[in-house]
């Protein structure tokens, strides 16, 4: 299995924050795959403003499609829980953040 360092490949994807600009755009359908997002963020938190205040999120884009996501699932004091979800691209192929 080949693994891609996103910082190789920065022009074909780009990662993105999740902030109240991006949230709008899925919620409008600008995304094919929205769901892949959101369900994610709304398992771990009541409300996108409950996310907003208490974790972070990143998202990799290809062609209107919501390809990876890494969520805060959960905080505590200083520390947020992440989960990391990817689809698959290409055979044999894992996409991954490098958010340096």
């Amino acid at each position: 299995m080949k693994i891609k360092n996103i910082t190789n490949i920065i022009n074909e994807y780009s990662p993105i924050k999740v902030d109240d600009i991006f949230w709008d755009e899925l919620i409008n359908g600008n995304f094919e795959n929205e769901d892949f997002l959101r369900v994610r963020l709304l398992e771990s938190w009541y409300s996108f403003e409950d996310f907003k205040r208490k974790s972070i999120a990143y998202c990799i884009i290809l062609d209107n499609r919501i390809v990876a996501v890494m969520v805060g699932t959960a905080s505590f004091r200083n520390v947020i829980a992440i989960d990391i979800e990817t689809e698959k691209i290409k055979e044999n192929t894992v996409y991954w953040f490098d958010l340096k």
